[in-house]
């Protein structure tokens, strides 16, 4: 009884309308949420993910998304911008340097966004990089920031090739919840996928992080293995540096992560 309630509570706030042309800027953006909220539910790839969000995007009459989770200079990205552009920009690392990125982390709520503006106060590099963006049509859209555990950021674009009104700006708790519900899902999905090029560890590597997730020091390792302290510390430090880790707890945690331990 107490679930039909709050469906009808939901129902009542949604149909609460003054004017007919309130339907863009206040239903659309809940009937796409709550399409989108049970197609993240069944989706199990990242592939899925990609599918759903790139449908409600559609729906709220934008052409692309771009999902871009962020801790320190870890950055994992999921969009449906056009393949050429995903690749200049993991390749020159372009997140460093993107604008909405910059804009995203002193945001703390929705905002919108236009090449142009941006370009007022860009710097050169800024500036290339968003004449790049518009070269593949990318010129404005509709941005929401979460800020997840241990200083992750995570941020969920909707762009469009032109300058149109963002219908989701008025319900900033409804974006909220649309950025946060997208970030979870596709966290989900990364954990349960194998990465599609995980590092490759030699076999002494492998052994030597997989005793270290086990809480054990290098002397201990060592007698495991029947090698030399030296060894061991020699294979670390060669994981580490495949992995790009600061330290042996990163590398253990980066190769639990890509599944290779």
């Amino acid at each position: 009884m107490p679930r039909h309630t709050a469906v009808i509570v939901l129902r009542w706030d949604v149909f609460r309308l003054n004017d007919p042309e309130d339907w863009e800027d206040t239903l659309m953006p809940k009937i796409a949420f709550l399409e989108l909220r049970d197609e993240l539910e069944a989706s199990h790839s990242m592939a899925a993910i990609r599918s759903a969000v790139s449908r409600f995007a559609n729906r709220l009459g934008y052409q692309w998304f771009a999902h871009l989770s962020a801790y320190g200079s870890e950055v994992e990205t999921a969009s449906n911008y056009p393949k050429p552009w995903q690749i200049l920009y993991h390749l020159h690392g372009f997140a460093e340097l993107d604008p909405v990125v910059m804009a995203a982390i002193n945001a703390d709520c929705v905002f919108s966004w236009d090449g142009e503006t941006f370009a007022l106060d860009a710097s050169e590099e800024q500036k290339a990089f968003l004449d790049a963006a518009l070269g593949y049509g990318i010129c404005s859209g509709t941005s929401i920031p979460v800020f997840g555990g241990f200083g992750r950021t995570s941020l969920l674009t909707l762009a469009s090739p032109n300058l149109r009104g963002f219908c989701i700006l008025e319900s900033p708790i409804l974006a909220a919840n649309i950025a946060t519900l997208v970030d979870v899902h596709t966290k989900r999905c990364r954990l349960d996928e194998p990465p599609a090029h995980a590092v490759k560890l030699t076999t002494r590597e492998n052994a030597c992080l997989a005793w270290a997730a086990r809480g054990n020091k290098v002397a201990q390792t060592a007698t495991i293995l029947g090698t030399a302290e030296r060894t061991v510390e020699f294979h670390l430090r060669n994981a580490k540096r495949k992995l790009h880790a600061e330290n042996t707890t990163h590398a253990v945690a980066l190769a639990v992560r890509q599944q290779i331990i």
